[in-house]
């Protein structure tokens, strides 16, 4: 025979059932609490990481620039025997003798170069361009195959009182004295040439990345110095709880970088 359960034991019944009810919903919302706390520490993880990448990233663009400044320089240097402070004209200059080195072969030696209100007295070597493109531009190779047409002549040796054979690119034979032409025969081979995507060196390498501060060059007649212009820590804000750092990149001096 059972006995009638009192109050105080109903209570705690209902109490325990009450528990029993809210513990799904307990686990619910420990569950999300994990997942949100396993985003947030994959985050924390992930995203410094992402923008220490980003801080190198920035760094190595600020050195390409400023060593493309400083081969700029030793360019300008050559044709001038001075070296330039001002580094928009720097590029300006050594980019119109380039481009007008290549379109017209006569323009080397002594030569003039108007850029804005001022006139620059270059010395130009020949075919500079060639020089700035491997210097400056990226190179690939592509295998071609090239059609050729050898003739046959023959020239007088007078040494052995008699005819030499000579086979002879076609292209070449205006460039020889000959007797008679012979023959003339198609031949196709194959090669691999070299060749350069244009670079241009344009107004972008004045100025560090990031910040687009104009990069400061001190001269005088034998050096000089290029300079990352800030000294101090940029940030800039990242992910609303993180900085992207950037601080200066060194310097150039008389084509020795301050980094290694």
């Amino acid at each position: 025979m059972r006995l009638p359960l009192s109050k105080e034991h109903n209570v705690q019944n209902g109490e325990r059932v009450e528990n029993i009810n809210y513990k799904p919903k307990t686990k619910v919302l420990l569950n999300w609490l994990a997942a949100i706390l396993a985003v947030v520490l994959i985050l924390v993880i992930y995203l410094p990481a992402k923008i220490w990448e980003q801080e190198q990233q920035i760094i190595q663009k600020g050195h390409k620039r400023m060593k493309t400044l400083a081969q700029t320089q030793k360019f300008y240097h050559q044709m001038t025997g001075s070296y330039l402070d001002d580094p928009e004209a720097l590029v300006n200059v050594v980019s119109a003798v380039r481009d007008s080195n290549l379109a017209d072969s006569n323009f080397t030696g002594e030569q003039e170069v108007y850029l804005n209100d001022d006139t620059f007295q270059v010395d130009v070597p020949t075919k500079f361009y060639r020089t700035f493109d491997t210097t400056f531009a990226m190179s690939y190779r592509r295998e071609e195959t090239i059609t050729d047409t050898i003739c046959t002549v023959l020239k007088w040796n007078e040494s052995l009182a008699d005819y030499d054979t000579l086979y002879v690119n076609a292209e070449n034979l205006n460039q020889m004295k000959y007797d008679s032409l012979i023959n003339k025969e198609t031949q196709t081979r194959e090669t691999t040439n070299t060749y350069y995507i244009r670079h241009y060196l344009d107004e972008k390498y004045t100025y560090r990345p990031i910040t687009k501060t104009k990069y400061d060059i001190k001269v005088d007649s034998n050096s000089y110095k290029i300079i990352d212009p800030i000294d101090y820590v940029y940030k800039e804000p990242r992910y609303l709880v993180f900085n992207l750092k950037d601080s200066t990149h060194g310097y150039i001096k008389d084509g020795k970088p301050s980094w290694k």
